[in-house]
């Protein structure tokens, strides 16, 4: 396996997701959608972020501890993250998804509780998968995930912004970016 220090994993996934949201960025505004290449960019991108996880976590199956009650929460969290990913994912088309095709804009089914229901599904898989083997460090590795995640949720929302206006201010006054979180009084 590759392993190089998590602060020099993190440089590279970071510099990586920059260089690739100002590809996105640009091809958003030239094109209205994302080329092949800036699609290609965004893949790269988070499995750079999913090979890092061998900086972050130990990954030694052998040193799960099976017995513990965190091991139980772990698969819980990842089969629910997986299930929530897929689901977001099932309400787009695969260019809407890759970011390479508007259809319209999508409020119901997951997109009513979150405007990224595949991002957060993905979260939830990954602190599972951090929770196999519990350290600051697997923190700090679903702490950059947030990081390159938050990065692309950005370039996407002023697309969306121009692309759907009045509607899309509209979803996003009534449906939180990440994640639902009650108020009083409501």
């Amino acid at each position: 396996m590759f392993r190089t220090h998590p602060l020099l994993a993190s440089v590279v996934v970071i510099g990586f997701a920059f260089l690739t949201m100002w590809r996105v960025r640009h091809d958003y505004a030239a094109r209205g959608k994302l080329t092949l290449s800036s699609t290609v960019l965004q893949l790269v991108m988070f499995a750079l972020h999913a090979v890092a996880s061998y900086s972050f976590l130990d990954s030694r199956m052998s040193e799960v501890d099976m017995a513990s009650p965190l091991f139980v929460l772990a698969v819980v969290l990842m089969v629910v993250g997986l299930l929530a990913t897929v689901a977001g994912m099932g309400r787009l088309s695969w260019g809407d998804t890759v970011g390479r095709s508007v259809t319209g804009l999508r409020t119901a089914g997951p997109y009513r509780f979150t405007r990224n229901p595949q991002l957060v599904g993905y979260f939830i898989l990954l602190a599972g998968w951090a929770l196999l083997w519990p350290s600051w460090l697997g923190l700090a590795w679903l702490g950059l995930y947030c990081v390159i995640a938050h990065l692309m949720v950005v370039n996407e929302e002023g697309h969306l912004r121009s692309a759907f206006g009045r509607e899309y201010e509209d979803y996003c006054q009534r449906t939180p970016r990440y994640f639902w979180v009650p108020r009083k009084g409501v």
